[in-house]
């Protein structure tokens, strides 16, 4: 064989496409093409739907849910608690005021057992001098009463010089 034989011929050339056949080609890839586009339509649907799943899971979330749980707990048993120590506040001032008023009464009470009108007369004028009487109902009564009982003194006793008015006793 002889080394300077002819190489082969190229091979034709393709034959040229018919007018059916890129039809078919075009038609191929406009359906490839909206194969895509549909699939990366999905693609994007479910991808707005993991991020909406996932925003709502964050709230949703056990820990989440805990912490906000327990601030609302915390604001709420604040406000009770502010609550109660105001209640408790007003019920010491009134159970203060019950006190004084008992303690009044208790003066008052030992101050009538001395059955004698002008030692009664004598204590009433000391509770009304030293202000130990506070509620003016009381002040009012046992004021009603020492002016009822001016005249029972003796002649020359220092309480008839006095004349005790509701805020204590003032000199003639």
């Amino acid at each position: 064989m002889n080394s300077t034989a002819n190489p082969p011929p190229p091979p034709p050339p393709p034959p040229e496409p018919t007018e059916r056949e890129k039809l078919d080609f075009e038609r191929e890839k406009f359906v490839s093409e909206r194969d895509a586009r549909t699939a990366e339509g999905q693609r994007t649907e479910r991808d707005v739907r993991v991020k909406e799943r996932q925003a709502y899971s964050r709230w949703t979330n056990p820990l989440m849910v805990a912490v906000v749980g327990a601030v609302i707990l915390g604001y709420f048993n604040h406000q009770i608690s502010k609550d109660n120590s105001l209640d408790a506040q007003s019920g010491r001032e009134r159970q203060l005021a019950a006190d004084a008023f008992k303690a009044e009464n208790a003066n008052v009470v030992e101050i009538l057992k001395l059955n004698d009108p002008e030692k009664i007369k004598n204590g009433f004028c000391l509770l009304l001098k030293a202000k130990s009487l506070t509620t003016t109902s009381t002040v009012s009564a046992v004021q009603s009463y020492v002016d009822a009982h001016k005249g029972v003194s003796t002649p020359g006793s220092p309480l008839d010089e006095m004349n005790v008015s509701t805020t204590g006793i003032a000199r003639v």
